[in-house]
């Protein structure tokens, strides 16, 4: 699985997120073995709030084979725990995206589907 960090390249620790995001990434997402072709990450810095302040966001986009890319996101209050939870969330929406059947797929299942009346028919 080939794993790609998108952040501003001025950051002091852009090696250590890249490590950790390829860290993280593998063993969040070991289950799916070759399933999971590609991550990319983008890092950014989401708009301050009262509360929290300037946190930031990082979103996880999965290329899988034999279905959509899946894309996540989260927040932190750090590069490393925003990585962290779009990786946690993204092996969830993974799984279940796999285990979803895919309604255009010709198969038994596409076939048991009842028709609809066509669109220029009145009912």
């Amino acid at each position: 699985m080939q794993t790609i960090l998108h952040a501003d390249n001025h950051s002091l620790s852009y090696h250590r997120m890249d490590q950790h995001l390829k860290i993280v990434a593998d063993d969040a997402l070991q289950r799916f073995g070759e399933r999971v072709t590609r991550v990319d990450a983008f890092m950014g810095l989401s708009p301050p709030t009262r509360r929290k302040g300037t946190r930031v966001q990082c979103t996880v986009q999965a290329h899988v084979k034999g279905i959509d890319h899946v894309v996540t996101s989260d927040r932190g209050g750090s590069p490393h725990q925003a990585i962290e939870g779009a990786l946690r969330k993204l092996r969830r929406a993974i799984g279940y995206a796999i285990s979803r059947p895919d309604p255009r797929a010709d198969g038994p299942e596409a076939a048991s589907l009842p028709a609809g009346p066509d669109v220029g028919q009145i009912a």
